[in-house]
């Protein structure tokens, strides 16, 4: 995969050497063992530094997978949505059914609490792929902008 899944576009960029990507560069986090994936940074707008919530339980005990990241001037948005790829069991074709979800607080880095972090993504591709958003493994990597604690925070299956 080239691009990012389609909810991504002109979000990223390539992966830095000193950000959280490097925990995603050999590929150990593929749940599928694939060899094939992608790795970007989350920027927006020139803007490399979010507050991010991760997924959080409903009422019902589900967890619809989506990850949001918050810059400090503009809306949030998704970093990653477990509804937008086709294998995955949230897939939903249109936007008006797509369900919202429930996200925990916002994270904190379990080594100084602060809030803010560099982000980096990785999408495990398998070999019959034929869209961006055609993915089998989300990986989301977080280095804290305050004291450097970097550690994989998340990830979910696709397919």
């Amino acid at each position: 995969m080239v691009n990012p899944p389609d909810y991504l576009e002109g979000k990223v960029s390539g992966p830095a050497e000193d950000g959280p990507a490097k925990l995603l560069l050999d590929g150990k986090w593929c749940g599928h063992g694939l060899s094939s994936y992608s790795v970007f940074d989350i920027e927006h707008r020139s803007e490399r530094v979010f507050k991010i919530r991760l997924p959080g339980p409903d009422d019902e005990g589900l967890d619809l997978p989506v990850v949001m990241a918050k810059p400090r001037i503009g809306a949030a948005f998704a970093v990653y949505d477990s509804s937008r790829h086709p294998a995955s069991v949230y897939f939903v074709d249109s936007d008006s059914d797509r369900p919202r979800p429930h996200l925990a607080r916002f994270f904190r880095c379990p080594n100084c609490g602060k809030e803010r972090f560099q982000l980096s993504v990785g999408f495990e591709v398998p070999e019959d792929s034929e869209a961006s958003n055609d993915t089998s493994w989300f990986a989301l990597a977080a280095k804290c902008a305050h004291c450097g604690w970097p550690k994989i925070i998340c990830d979910d299956e696709t397919a």
